[in-house]
């Protein structure tokens, strides 16, 4: 009878990760003994679960800049999902926008040592992520990017800001800052006005035609967002955008629109997709 090695594969839970390895001993025949356990770990999986060096998610506030980055963690992996949420105005006749909204995300990875995330995938670009509504006879979406939406104009319009339940005060946010969280969350209360009706003329006056609440929460990796209109008057809506995710060209390979002959391939230049005036006739990608 020949020596051999006898092992077995262990799983051994750690935090809200895992560590795996194999176990091995060998037995000798001429002495009729068995070594003692060897342990060999699988060392990438030891270290991508390793959940004191990955944290669940990290936030950072430029105070400076009046952005926010959201970091949250894959489940058993170093890869994060990162999010941007930035307070953008554009206070011109035409576009008439003061608010806070997501511009962007992506697939990153996180160094725990230098403490420094890399941008591995465009996920989300900087078009409208959130929201946005269509009124009858108007030349362009209302809210969102597309203008026409403001909390420095009523009294009553807020925003607020919770790290793991805990509301930010002025004081938090006076100066930049790091932490590492479970969750992210915001509430915004602005009000809406009424859109151009042939994309050159404001409206005079910019009349309030409803108040909008978006409440967007982050955690496990992605988010959860509520969107509520509130109509100042009677207006005819032609859509209404309660959830958007506008996805980068790194995370797909074709394009689906609803009224296009074509569903493209995504090899272009741009950054995006779009349809002209709605209707899907041209196609840029």
């Amino acid at each position: 009878m020949q020596d051999y090695t006898t092992g077995v594969r262990q799983i051994e839970i750690i935090g809200d990760g895992i560590k795996m390895y194999l176990r091995t001993r060998t037995y000798t025949v001429a002495t009729d003994t068995w070594s003692e356990w060897v342990d060999t770990y699988d060392s990438l999986i030891d270290i991508i679960n390793d959940i004191t060096a990955f944290p669940k998610g990290i936030v950072s506030y430029d105070a400076s800049e009046n952005e926010f980055k959201i970091y949250l963690r894959r489940a058993e992996t170093d890869k994060y999902d990162g999010f941007t949420l930035a307070l953008t105005s554009d206070t011109s006749e035409i576009k008439y926008s003061h608010q806070w909204r997501l511009v962007g995300g992506g697939l990153y990875s996180y160094d725990p040592d230098t403490e420094v995330f890399s941008l591995l995938l465009t996920s989300m670009t900087s078009s409208e992520n959130e929201f946005a509504m269509k009124f009858t006879g108007k030349y362009d979406y209302t809210g969102g990017l597309h203008g026409d939406e403001r909390i420095d104009i009523d009294p009553s319009s807020y925003v607020k800001f919770f790290i793991d339940n805990k509301c930010l005060t002025a004081s938090d946010l006076a100066s930049d800052f790091v932490v590492e969280c479970s969750s992210f969350s915001y509430i915004q209360y602005s009000t809406l006005h009424e859109t151009t009706e042939d994309g050159v003329t404001p409206i005079a006056g910019h009349p309030i035609v409803g108040y909008h609440v978006k409440r967007n929460e982050f955690s496990n990796s992605g988010f959860f967002l509520e969107n509520t209109f509130i109509a100042n008057g009677s207006h005819n809506i032609d859509q209404f955008h309660s959830g958007l995710y506008c996805m980068g060209k790194d995370f797909a390979q074709y394009a689906f629109l609803p009224n296009a002959v074509l569903s493209p391939e995504l090899t272009g230049t741009d950054s995006q997709i779009y349809a002209d005036n709605m209707n899907a006739s041209k196609i840029r990608y």
